[in-house]
């Protein structure tokens, strides 16, 4: 029994001693030779490699060692905006998007008897969000946290707001009165054109001289952005025949496009000529009465993307007026919003339980998809940068936040991306 015992604890010596001997002659290599074998190991190899000793820890956070696994990533295409990211860091926050990883928080919540329907916009400065009667401005700080500029507080509305718009430095919105305001980026008012429309302003869209607005009471209004047309500020009427939900000016500013409610025969999205004031064309496909558009986004001057009540996206090609994709929700739940990074990543808002989903413009199934854990709301309108999802709810501002530090436990499980 002493000789096994002695036999057994030789054994465990000397594999020890070469284990250690091994690492010792590891290390003793130059880095160029140790950036070679580590561009061969895994993800979760190298959050192991990491831990070993204060050379390796630095060597593993090289973009060198990752440039490779972030180049795998980004054929995944998440929702990353232009901010430059290291190559672990890359990896691992499109690793959090793709698994589904992430902690989400209310930082702004709306009392009960004040749920409306909130709007919600993500600038390079901020976020700009909507409750009641006033626009809030909210920093966004490097942790992901959220407070607010009063400073900023977008105020003077004498009803609630509707969808508003920020851009170039002015806002825009409209109210559930029927007007049109506008202000500068400091929270100044700079225009209030009271009663425009005879039922809700639902929508807005603006450029240098102009401001198109879209209503409940079937019409969509071309006005002036000058402030000396106070008292006949309307340059255009487009009848369209029912409620107009969204709009959006197209990226050459010749036309726009009116997303209606879809409960008449005629097609649910409308293109107008600014200049001339004619239809340049509808849009359709099977439409089904009330199968309305809620959202619209312009990924060019002759593409454009809808979502609306028929569980559907459509990317349609407007030189041709066709269809040339879609993506269909699988719950069958009505599409709310849409966002894009202007590529191939596509995030929708659906109509339960405050559920996001993310989609690769090039594959026809969905990426993966996100729920709010508090609530059952749709999901009215969003903004996203790299590592966050900002969600407009019935009850509050709801962040979503995939910066989590859980990049070991999330790499073990990790399988190889394929080459």
């Amino acid at each position: 029994m002493e000789n096994s015992k002695n036999t057994n604890t030789d054994c465990f010596k000397s594999t020890t001693s070469s284990e250690m001997s091994a690492t010792s002659v590891i290390s003793l290599l130059p880095d160029d030779v140790l950036f070679l074998i580590f561009k061969y190991l895994l993800p979760k190899d190298l959050c192991n490699i990491c831990r070993v000793c204060k050379r390796f820890n630095s060597l593993t956070s090289k973009d060198t060692v990752w440039l490779h696994h972030a180049k795998r990533e980004a054929g995944y295409k998440v929702p990353f905006s232009s901010k430059q990211l290291k190559a672990k860091e890359f990896c691992r926050v499109s690793a959090n998007w793709r698994f589904g990883k992430f902690k989400d928080f209310y930082t702004v919540k709306v009392k009960h008897r004040d749920k409306l329907i909130p709007w919600i916009q993500k600038t390079d400065d901020g976020l700009w969000f909507s409750t009641n009667n006033r626009i809030g401005f909210y920093k966004v700080h490097a942790s992901g946290s959220i407070s607010e500029d009063r400073r900023r507080c977008l105020l003077g509305m004498k009803g609630d707001a509707t969808r508003f718009l920020v851009r170039n430095g002015l806002i825009v919105s409209g109210c559930r009165n029927g007007s049109v305001y506008a202000w500068d980026n400091t929270g100044r008012q700079l225009l209030c054109y009271q009663q425009v429309h005879q039922s809700d302003a639902q929508c807005v869209d603006f450029t240098d001289n102009i401001i198109i607005s879209g209503s409940r009471d079937t019409t969509c209004k071309v006005l002036s952005l000058k402030s000396n047309c106070q008292r006949d500020p309307v340059i255009q009427t487009y009848n369209v025949g029912e409620r107009v939900w969204c709009l959006q000016i197209s990226p050459c500013q010749s036309f726009f496009a009116a997303g209606l409610a879809g409960c008449l025969d005629d097609p649910p999205v409308v293109l107008w000529d600014i200049e001339s004031s004619l239809c340049l064309g509808q849009l359709s496909v099977n439409h089904r009465r009330g199968a309305g558009v809620f959202d619209l986004k312009f990924l060019s001057p002759t593409e454009l993307l809808t979502c609306g009540y028929d569980t559907f996206m459509r990317l349609w090609d407007l030189r041709t007026l066709k269809c040339v994709s879609h993506w269909e929700e699988p719950f069958d739940s009505p599409l709310y919003c849409i966002e894009t990074d202007g590529d191939n990543a596509l995030a929708v808002g659906t109509a339960r339980h405050g559920m996001v989903r993310l989609w690769d413009k090039r594959k026809t199934e969905p990426v993966q998809f996100y729920y709010s854990t508090k609530c059952n709301s749709p999901v009215y309108s969003m903004g996203m940068d790299y590592g966050h999802l900002y969600l407009a709810l019935d009850i509050g501002l709801n962040v979503m936040d995939f910066t989590v530090h859980n990049a070991q436990s999330l790499y073990q499980s990790i399988s190889p991306l394929k080459r």
